[in-house]
């Protein structure tokens, strides 16, 4: 009993570890996701670096025909101001000289325009690099000569699938600090139970050590033994009652089990599944939970369940907005999978519960199965 509650400190150690290690993977991942919801699409990248090339080529016509109209208007200015200085109408050179003045503020406002369309596009770059900065990828487009919009928007596409690498490599590792955590727990849990049972275990012992003395101390006759024996039956069956006890116990922390796997179930969607689908896949689990646990309450989920379930899966896949045939199949033969799984958990589970009758041997030991949270 002792070496047991020893063991049981030192993995509640190693299990404060596991869970603070997934709590902050969880915390990345919720990061990553939320970076990667706000990342616009190759068409959306594609139409900012072409705005941004023709806000410049506007300006850089502008620049072209600034200096010709201001020259023009500075020759116009001297023949007006000739013509005046000598008392004569400047005429049609002034009506020319107002309509270039026109000309330079259409092109100073057309470049203006330009410079912000430009620098508009420009910003939302820049967040966008700072959007792949924060999620661990680098993001520098190339202005260079022998660079387009089309080769910048290639690096976009670059950057999105090294992000897409980075968010499914901090996903494995969550799952494998969830799976850590709940392995260390269901341990622990293995431990307390052997701990109570040890326990009671004791104190029974105790209470016939003690009834077996009395027993030799009695006077050998037939009424005292006919006592002894009543008290050793009694003894017995106290014994009996709490074995039974512990096996309802059991029974509990079994149903409890068959919770604990469905809730804990997840969508494992293949690599070819965007982050959307996988969204909308545990979305659309979420909604059918209550109905997997109905359908496991009796400790299997048969093949007619499975159909059920699966329908009413595409059901919600399809309200949720996934129209794709071969997504929607593809995720539903996962969920299929992920019901058979649990089957073989149940299995696991209802096997550990029916060895309760080994735990009369004083120092019995009955571990838990193995499961994935």
């Amino acid at each position: 009993l002792e070496v047991a509650q020893k063991e049981f400190m030192d993995y509640g150690k190693q299990l404060d570890t596991a869970v603070q290690n997934r709590d902050r993977l969880q915390d990345k991942d919720f990061d990553m996701k939320f970076i990667q919801g706000q990342m616009p699409s190759l068409q959306e990248v594609e139409r900012l670096f072409q705005q941004q090339f023709k806000a410049q080529e506007r300006i850089d016509a502008s620049n072209r025909k600034l200096p010709e109209t201001e020259k023009r208007i500075a020759d116009l200015e001297k023949v007006v101001n000739t013509a005046l200085s000598k008392g004569v109408e400047p005429g049609e050179a002034y009506n020319e000289l107002l309509r270039q003045k026109e000309k330079k503020e259409r092109l100073l406002s057309a470049r203006d325009a330009a410079q912000n369309e430009g620098n508009a596009a420009t910003v939302r770059i820049d967040e966008l690099r700072d959007l792949f900065r924060q999620s661990g990828v680098n993001f520098e487009p190339s202005y260079q000569k022998g660079t387009d919009v089309t080769s910048r928007t290639g690096e976009y596409q670059k950057a999105l699938e090294d992000q897409n690498s980075k968010a499914k490599e901090l996903a494995d590792k969550l799952a494998d600090a969830r799976e850590e955590a709940g392995r260390i727990g269901d341990i622990m849990g293995a431990y307390e139970r052997n701990i109570v049972d040890q326990e009671r275990s004791i104190r029974t012992q105790d209470r016939l050590n003690s009834a077996n003395i009395d027993l030799f101390n009695k006077r050998a006759d037939k009424k005292e033994a006919q006592e002894a024996k009543k008290a050793q039956e009694k003894l017995e069956k106290e014994r009996d009652r709490e074995l039974k006890k512990l096996q309802r116990e059991q029974q509990k922390d079994t149903k409890e089990a068959f919770k604990t796997f469905v809730q804990g179930l997840l969508m494992k969607t293949g690599e070819s599944s965007s982050p959307q689908q996988s969204d909308l896949a545990n979305k659309a689990l979420d909604a059918i939970r209550k109905n997997i646990e109905a359908a496991a309450a009796d400790g299997n989920i048969d093949e007619a369940e499975m159909r059920e379930l699966g329908k009413l899966y595409v059901a919600k896949l399809q309200e949720l907005g996934l129209a794709t045939k071969r997504a929607i199949n593809g995720l539903k033969e996962e969920l299929t999978q992920g019901l058979r799984g649990i089957n073989a958990q149940i299995d696991a589970i209802g096997k550990w519960a029916n060895t309760t009758q080994r735990q009369k041997r004083p120092g019995g030991i009955v571990n838990l199965p193995y499961r994935k949270r």
